[in-house]
């Protein structure tokens, strides 16, 4: 919202302080797990895998 003078009244946000968490291997790899979980679309993974598949047979020589 502008006033008549062109000034930009835009609201003051202050950080929130936040208390310092360090977090095990385990706790790391278990939110690690849960964000798989949550973000990870399976279905639409295997649907690109297979179409990025390549055909036909190939071998790599020097």
């Amino acid at each position: 919202m502008q006033s008549d003078t062109g000034d930009l009244n835009l609201p003051i946000v202050t950080p929130v302080e936040r208390r310092k968490q360090v977090l095990s291997m385990d706790d790391f790899d278990s939110f690690n797990q849960e964000d798989m979980e949550i973000a990870f679309d399976r279905e639409a993974y295997l649907k690109e895998k297979k179409r990025r598949e390549v055909p036909v047979p190939f071998t790599l020589s020097r």
